[in-house]
């Protein structure tokens, strides 16, 4: 099978959260913290309007209540501005590649130079709505994305997946 496509920052994107959920434990431990979070900034604030005008409750967890929002929206938000910053300052990732799939290998050609990499070579693969993202090592991945496969190559592709990436 061969397939062509060029890279974008969405894919960019995609991969980075298949990276920070390429366990499941992971995506659960993210909700989890996410309500937590959450749950003590509806406690927190739920303080202060049952505790009126008390200046001594509103300066005691105001910087919590910072933290709090600061950290959360960065967790949201960091995925994408290294997604962005990674597409921007990367020339292989810019450009029309080609995968060609096989029994043995993934081979990958593109404008900078080709690589070949054995089905040995892959650790794991994470599959999202849009990309599939192979791993070489458990921080290292390479994106493909789905819109390059038609219906039929991406269930082939992800079955090859399967026998050949445990």
């Amino acid at each position: 099978m061969q397939v062509n496509y060029e890279l974008t920052e969405s894919d960019f994107r995609c991969g980075m959260r298949a990276y920070r959920h390429k366990r499941g434990w992971s995506r659960w431990a993210y909700r989890f913290g996410m309500i937590i979070s959450v749950s003590f900034l509806v406690i927190i604030v739920a303080m202060l309007i049952r505790g009126g005008r008390d200046r001594n409750l509103l300066q005691n967890t105001a910087p919590l209540i910072v933290v709090m929002v600061v950290w959360n929206l960065l967790f949201l938000v960091s995925p994408y501005f290294a997604a962005r910053s990674q597409f921007r300052g990367s020339r292989t990732a810019k450009g029309p590649k080609t995968l060609q799939v096989s029994p043995t290998e993934l081979s990958f050609q593109s404008d900078l130079g080709n690589s070949h990499l054995q089905w040995s070579g892959f650790v794991t693969w994470v599959e999202e709505k849009q990309v599939f993202a192979l791993f070489t090592n458990p921080k290292v991945f390479v994106i493909v994305p789905k819109r390059a496969f038609t219906s039929e190559q991406v269930a082939e592709f992800r079955e090859m997946l399967r026998q050949h990436i445990r």
